[in-house]
């Protein structure tokens, strides 16, 4: 909605809470797998495509610094058996 795009989402991620003095609020993340139209600032904000690395070097609001956390994180890991 505030990109001014129709997403088709993908799977979930990780969810935010938001807490305000006079309301709770859930972030949920999700991936993107398609959409259609141009991404762009509806709400006023600026809006540049970045590597998921170079994300930190932006200001944002407090609830989308963990999602960046997460994105930089790699997508899989290796876990071996302790050696004998």
């Amino acid at each position: 909605e505030e990109l001014g795009i129709e997403a088709q989402v993908g799977e979930w991620l990780m969810d935010v809470p938001q807490l305000y003095p006079d309301k709770r609020l859930r972030l949920e993340v999700r991936h993107i797998t398609a959409w259609k139209g141009s991404p762009r600032g509806r709400e006023g904000q600026a809006m540049t495509w970045v590597a998921a690395d170079k994300l930190t070097r932006y200001s944002m609001p407090p609830a989308d610094v963990p999602v960046v956390g997460v994105l930089r994180q790699p997508d899989r890991y290796l876990i071996t058996p302790e050696p004998d």
